[in-house]
């Protein structure tokens, strides 16, 4: 059973601001989400190290690749 999540619902105006002021298009908001999800979920469950509390920012790149789906290669 798949869910269906309203976009406009789901986020608050601030969060809606924060989009903006970035200047990011409403249609990658939710690629947006999923790589930072996926960035966090490579740094607690994947690749541990130091605290669970610590997000390394070389990880958002692979993770921007995953959320689009994009070939590449880890090492």
């Amino acid at each position: 059973m798949r869910v269906h999540i309203d976009p406009i619902k789901s986020r608050t105006l601030l969060e809606i601001e924060v989009f903006n002021n970035l200047g990011i298009a409403e249609s990658n908001v939710k690629e947006t989400y999923l790589g930072a999800f996926l960035a966090y979920w490579l740094c607690v469950f994947v690749l541990p190290y130091g605290g669970v509390n610590l997000i390394r920012p070389r990880v958002f790149k692979v993770a921007s690749r995953m959320a689009q789906a994009d070939f590449f290669i880890f090492f």
